[in-house]
């Protein structure tokens, strides 16, 4: 007798990714989630722009 029968069976999966467009996920974003800009420094190697 097989402990697992089922062992040699796939595991569906049930759950799909859901697809956002970019009109839902910027109607998404408020006030209090909005966070400011954040200081990275200065720029070095080919980040610089002359």
């Amino acid at each position: 007798m097989k402990k697992f029968p089922n062992a040699a069976k796939k595991i569906k999966n049930n759950y799909s990714k859901r697809r956002y467009t970019l009109t839902q996920l910027l109607g998404r974003i408020t006030p209090q989630n909005k966070h400011s800009e954040f200081g990275w420094g200065t720029p070095i190697g080919k980040e610089i722009i002359e």
